[in-house]
């Protein structure tokens, strides 16, 4: 399960998501690769005591030379418009696509 306590939420309720196996999976597969004293899959550099910044991955994605054309949210509002098209193909009805 990922608890997020509700003073993190946007509207102030605790948000609770189980993990699936292969979500599970994956996160042991990248633990080698991620720092080993954070409790974050992705750790700020300064300190791993944060999780990375989304001014990071703002940064990152201005570097790559997508500034002014994608925003790391974006990619969120991606994975919707190709998960509607393909609904037919995997079976998942659009509110669970839109849950997370």
């Amino acid at each position: 399960m990922i608890e997020i306590p509700g003073k993190k939420m946007k509207m102030g309720k605790d948000f609770i998501v189980p993990m699936s196996n292969q979500m599970i999976k994956i996160l042991n597969e990248i633990k080698p690769y991620s720092s080993h004293a954070s409790k974050y899959v992705f750790p700020s550099l300064p300190t791993t005591k944060k999780p990375l910044s989304e001014n990071t991955l703002n940064m990152v994605l201005k570097r790559m030379g997508y500034k002014d054309k994608m925003v790391p949210h974006g990619f969120r509002a991606m994975f919707s418009t190709i998960a509607h098209e393909k609904i037919k193909e995997h079976g998942h009805h659009s509110d669970i696509i839109e849950f997370f």
